[in-house]
């Protein structure tokens, strides 16, 4: 655990508040994508393993890669996840109930990312 503090010792307070946006988007956006698979209360079917394949692949794998991306501080991964899954996450947004909130997913990476490039220019600047 002390390493995992560390590695965020040497960020700038912007590139903090990025990656800790990004982090909650991201386990928001996890959340979501079970719900929508395991527990989605609009769907009585069984889900087969092409929907829960093409579903991670949409939904749940842009926001694992959110997560890595503010955790490594690579503010050019959040860019790339967020005009990746922008089609998708809008699409939920647009949906009525709680499937709505994928688009505070897509909201959190893009804010995530700016955050974090400009957090590092001026830690740049500063240096």
């Amino acid at each position: 655990m002390k390493s995992f503090i560390g590695f965020f010792s040497n960020r700038s307070h912007k590139e903090k508040v990025g990656a800790t946006i990004g982090v909650t988007a991201s386990i928001l956006g996890i959340v979501l994508w079970m719900i929508f698979i395991f527990y989605n209360p609009y769907v009585k079917d069984v889900v087969t393993d092409e929907q829960l394949k093409i579903t991670f692949v949409r939904l749940g794998l842009p926001a694992a890669c959110i997560l890595v991306a503010s955790v490594v501080n690579q503010a050019w991964l959040l860019y790339i996840t967020f005009a990746v899954s922008l089609p998708f996450y809008g699409y939920m947004a647009g949906t009525p109930g709680i499937f709505r909130l994928f688009g505070l997913v897509s909201v959190g990476s893009i804010v995530s990312a700016i955050l974090i490039t400009i957090g590092k220019r001026q830690r740049r600047s500063i240096e």
